[in-house]
């Protein structure tokens, strides 16, 4: 190169480095035209371009550069300009040639990291810029971006000592301080996380986020009201916070305010409709808001965006389900094991699954999960199973033992915790009705499919003997609050039932050990024999006894049911799939009827419906 054009090129570096690109341009210019093949001119003068908003330009002057001559440096500029025309795998493939030729370049191991984070690749992004952060120890912004990948993989620890040293680097970094303190927020580092926070307000009071970032370590620490505040303060700065909104909406969810948290969420969505999680949110919103269709739509609008996202297939399912589509919905249900929130892990036995093939001659190991009530319901398929000439081994929870020796077909009933006799196949239960391709007008519903010994009932009808003359109702209030709290109907709801003439009450009411008995309301004449009920098949027994089964959404509705006794159920608004859409009948359960709220929390109507039916079923003698 000679001595003009290596000055010019010194001075065009120094107007770059400046800021004045104009005038950096125009010199790398006049160089390649004198020597169009000139590796650096090419090179920076795409740089610029990419710098000035050419990227495609940047990319294509890069690109000859680096062909020219490959250097770290090249090959990182041309990762750079890549990313910005949204050529990702093209960007990392140069960074990772950078780092090749140059293991310790620092700025490659950090626009790796900084991609592979954006690209949601936490794993591999934590450890390119834990190396940037070695390499560049003063680099703050190489700090907080470990900072936030680290909260992301769940390292609240690890994202704490970045965001110490980020702040430590730039005390006046506001973003930096506002990381800090979701990260202190995540470790339940919750008086620490507030002061970050704070400091991060006080740094760029008008930042929208760092309100957001304070009320999360508000809500986090359990002050919703302050929470709320923050939020609301983020949207009155930046009313296009879609993020604000959506967490707004999630706390309103949290405070029970389903109704409130829809139109906050499609607000975020309006402002954000890639965001994927936000649409998986409504799915689950819609979905407990009686609005089966707008799940499935909401969730269907996520998985355009993320076709592999687990919890988006749960939601559909669960719609599809819900809607009375069981052929599509079992399907999707499969997702369930991949769903974060579902309640039973998946096992592996070192046997294959049971895919739907002949299973004629094998023996198959079906294998609890989720509730008693899911095991009754489902357990009307080990009969089809058998009947196909399997050898069926059946697992079920201690209480469901007894009662589950009942089902035609089962050679064998294992109590959960004890380990399987050997077998072929596996299959968990409620995988069974989509092997068997169930369909609405399909659901193998003749009852009854359970019983009891005749023994025990006989003593069960010999203990009942005391509980009244007329018609005998037995009643189950309440279920369990942790899947759905609203399946209990306080019991204070049900006295217009007490002045029904002609009706005993029979309390099939389990609780625990040390739960104490909760007062009956004045009034109130019930036979309990709650404590006496030790097993399902003594409740089987007390329910053969009794003339009708009055009863909530809990296991005992699926007992009553599958022993094909005539049951009322009493549902909240928003019902579990199971029970559809405005129906009065199950076509799970021929003898059962349904009861439905018309609206949330509404068990009033509910009772004084069935106070109407039980008088017309006591007059008539039945």
């Amino acid at each position: 190169m000679n001595e003009p054009v290596q000055q010019v090129l010194a001075t065009a570096l120094t107007h770059h480095q400046a800021g004045r690109l104009a005038e950096a341009q125009t010199l790398y210019r006049q160089i390649l035209q004198s020597d169009p093949q000139h590796p650096e001119a090419m090179h920076l003068l795409g740089v610029v371009l990419h710098q000035t908003g050419r990227s495609a330009e940047g990319v294509e002057l890069i690109g000859r550069a680096v062909q020219i001559a490959p250097t770290f440096a090249n090959l990182n500029n041309l990762g750079e300009a890549l990313r910005r025309v949204g050529r990702v795998d093209e960007a990392i493939v140069c960074y990772r040639r950078s780092i090749e030729l140059n293991p310790n370049a620092a700025e490659a191991w950090g626009n790796l990291g900084k991609l592979l984070a954006q690209m949601n690749r936490a794993e591999e992004a934590e450890k390119s810029l834990t190396r940037a952060a070695q390499l560049s120890p003063k680099r703050a912004d190489y700090q907080l971006l470990l900072c936030d990948v680290r909260r992301k993989l769940g390292d609240p620890h690890g994202a704490v000592q970045a965001g110490r040293r980020a702040v430590e680097l730039r005390p006046d970094w506001a973003e930096a301080w506002s990381s800090l303190a979701m990260a202190l927020a995540l470790g339940k580092k919750h008086a620490e996380a507030l002061e970050a926070a704070n400091r991060s307000v006080a740094l760029a009071p008008m930042r929208a986020e760092a309100h957001v970032n304070l009320g999360f370590v508000h809500e986090r620490a359990g002050r919703v009201r302050e929470a709320e505040l923050a939020y609301r303060r983020a949207i009155q700065i930046d009313p296009n916070s879609s993020v604000a909104y959506r967490n707004l909406a999630a706390l309103c969810d949290l405070r029970g305010e389903v109704a409130g948290a829809i139109p906050l969420l499609q607000r975020a969505l309006t402002l954000a409709p890639s965001d994927v999680e936000g649409w998986n949110n409504l799915s689950s919103l819609r979905r407990r808001m009686n609005d089966a269709a707008g799940a499935l739509e909401a969730a269907e609008r996520a998985l355009a965006l993320a076709p592999g996202h687990p919890a988006a297939h749960g939601n559909r399912g669960l719609a599809l389900l819900t809607l009375g589509d069981y052929e599509r919905g079992f399907a999707e249900y499969e997702w369930r094991w991949r769903c974060d929130n579902f309640t039973t892990a998946a096992r592996d036995f070192g046997r294959p699954l049971w895919d739907g093939s002949d299973p004629s001659g094998r023996t198959i190991f079906v294998h609890t999960e989720q509730g008693y009530g899911d095991t009754i319901q489902f357990a009307r398929y080990v009969p089809m199973l058998a009947d196909r000439g399997a050898k069926v081994i059946l697992e079920c929870s201690v209480p469901l033992r007894t009662l589950m020796g009942s089902l035609r077909g089962v050679s064998r009933v294992v109590p959960t915790g004890v380990r399987p006799p050997d077998f072929d196949l596996h299959v968990p239960l409620l995988s069974l009705p989509r092997i068997f391709r169930t369909t609405l007008a399909t659901v193998p519903n003749q009852v009854p499919y359970l019983g009891v010994d005749p023994s025990r009932q006989q003593a069960w009808q010999s203990r009942l003997a005391g509980a009244g003359p007329g018609l005998r109702v037995g009643l189950i209030w309440s279920g369990n609050v942790r899947p759905d709290p609203a399946r209990t109907c306080p019991i204070e709801h049900l006295a217009p039932l007490w002045r029904v003439a002609g009706v005993s009450f029979v309390s099939l009411q389990k609780r625990d050990s040390d739960e104490p008995r909760p007062p009956l309301p004045d009034g109130m004449r019930i036979f309990d024999v709650g404590d006496q009920l030790h097993d399902f098949a003594d409740t089987a027994a007390a329910m053969l006894s009794l003339d009708l089964i009055l009863t909530i959404d809990t296991a005992a509705a699926h007992l009553a049911g599958a022993l094909g006794r005539a049951t009322w159920t009493m549902l909240p608004w928003a019902a579990d799939w199971r029970w559809l859409l405005d129906r009065q009948d199950s076509p799970w359960y021929p003898t059962m009827r349904l009861f439905r709220q018309p609206g949330r929390g509404d068990w009033t109507s509910v009772i004084l419906r069935i106070e109407q039916e039980l008088r017309q079923l006591a007059a008539a003698g039945k």
